[in-house]
């Protein structure tokens, strides 16, 4: 979907725009945003998204963040935002602040509205048994549902003959994501990447759920010798890695201060849209131990797997086309060789610990 400078309500004084109400004709649990990346031009702006039911009562408004994951084929022609989880709604507002009117152009901004709902969800929390470091219990992709009829129309599997690095990366969505939709989310993602962004697949390999669960992302067909693909997580540095995604937003928003967090936490209980004991910008920011408990048996499994020392370097020759090498950890962020949030502060300052955390399985 997309619309023109019509649809919107400017404000010059405030360098604010505010579309109409936007109305879908089906229910939707998540949406996206993309637009053109224009040469020598550079968006600097804030784009928020609030979503409603009814048409009435409105979620509070939501940062879109840039999301720098991507395939290394790709041509890199549009920005494209996180998901957004919208509790299956029907209206949607997006706001732009600190606009140059000089410049934007309204007609560029394309909406991706995704139902992924299933009634029947997996609910892999009342999976019995715990797996070990060797290969921990995760919900395979038959589990969720992939669609398996929709991967690698547009774009074939090509074999990872070496896996050297694992990149660590955050989705940048809600971190109050009810665990009965987590399959949802996950099937989202396969949808956005392949339908929007004309991906394979899924791009991660793995990825883990706010509530600890393990989940299998991309995987080979079965037609393949070797057990992991190229993924589309971290380009440019896709062809030796795996990357694993915690489905989540562990960076500060850029708009929220103390004063508009506590307003806007009291006006969500109040609506009913947050419970009490729910804080979408409190320590929720800091990955929770069962998700780090989870981080660290896939980092064991897959460093022993592939004989990686989990607090060593090694050389990284990227697909650049002077084959540049780099020196880089052998687990990282995303954020370590691109300039992204991805994983986030309070996941990034992590990393050293689940580093030192793996080797110290490993040794026993």
């Amino acid at each position: 979907m997309t619309f023109d400078s019509e649809n919107f309500t400017i404000t010059p004084e405030k360098q604010t725009a505010t579309s109409k109400v936007l109305t879908t004709p089906f229910l939707t649990n998540f949406l996206a945003v993309y637009w053109p990346r224009l040469p020598d031009f550079d968006y600097d702006y804030n784009f928020l998204i609030r979503s409603s039911t009814d048409g009435k009562r409105w979620s509070r408004w939501k940062d879109l963040f840039l999301m720098a994951e991507g395939s290394d084929s790709e041509t890199e022609s549009y920005h494209y935002s996180q998901l957004i989880y919208t509790r299956g709604a029907k209206f949607f507002q997006f706001k732009i602040v600190r606009v140059n009117f000089s410049t934007i152009h309204f007609s560029d901004f394309h909406f991706v509205f995704i139902n992924s709902h299933n009634p029947s969800p997996f609910l892999a929390m009342q999976r019995e048994g715990k797996g070990d470091f060797k290969k921990p219990i995760f919900v395979t992709r038959k589990e969720w549902e992939a669609s398996e009829s929709s991967a690698w129309i547009h774009e074939k599997p090509i074999p990872l003959k070496k896996i050297s690095h694992i990149f660590i990366h955050h989705s940048a969505l809600d971190n109050i994501l009810p665990h009965e939709v987590c399959d949802d989310a996950v099937r989202a993602y396969q949808l956005y990447h392949i339908k929007t962004k004309k991906w394979g697949d899924i791009g991660y390999h793995y990825l883990i759920c706010q509530h600890g669960i393990l989940y299998e992302g991309r995987k080979s067909p079965g037609s393949f010798a070797y057990k992991e693909i190229i993924g589309a997580h971290a380009k440019g540095f896709n062809a030796h890695s795996l990357g694993i995604c915690l489905i989540g937003s562990y960076a500060d928003s850029s708009l929220i201060n103390q004063s508009e967090k506590n307003s806007l936490v009291r006006k969500m209980i109040e609506i009913g849209e947050l419970r009490e004991d729910e804080d979408p910008y409190g320590s929720s920011l800091t990955p929770s131990k069962e998700v780090q408990n989870t981080i660290i048996a896939f980092l064991t499994w897959k460093a022993e797997q592939y004989r990686l020392n989990p607090q060593g370097h090694s050389i990284y020759q990227t697909e650049s086309e002077d084959k540049t090498s780099r020196m880089l950890p052998n687990i990282l962020g995303y954020q370590d060789v691109m300039t992204t949030l991805s994983p986030g502060q309070h996941l990034y300052k992590l990393i050293p610990s689940l580093r030192a955390a793996v080797a110290e399985k490993m040794r026993n």
